[in-house]
């Protein structure tokens, strides 16, 4: 209650006396920053959970650009592998021939 009626009925008047308004004051103030810090922490805890994510998305396109690369170094070696025995079938007997077997 901010203000306290009085009623003078003598004089047909009604005063309003006005209450100290300083408890008032220091609720909102106290409210205002109460609001401040929740938000603060709010905004903390979004930021955190949008860095995770954002971690954790470059982290799986990472491992799938490596899981790629590692099959086409394993395929261009297996074409390496091939591309040599092919080469060296033919000497195969030539050698066993040198070494008397």
């Amino acid at each position: 209650m901010l203000s306290k009626p009085l009623s003078l009925t003598a004089m047909g008047w009604t005063v309003h006396i006005l209450c100290d308004l300083s408890h008032v004051d220091s609720y909102v103030r106290n409210m205002m920053l109460f609001t401040a810090v929740f938000l603060i922490a709010l905004l903390l805890t979004c930021m955190l959970f949008y860095n995770r994510r954002k971690a954790r998305l470059e982290r799986k396109t990472l491992e799938q650009h490596s899981r790629r690369l590692l099959q086409e170094a394993n395929a261009q070696l297996e074409q390496k592998v091939q591309h040599r025995t092919r080469e060296l079938t033919p000497v195969i007997p030539v050698y066993r021939a040198c070494l008397g077997r």
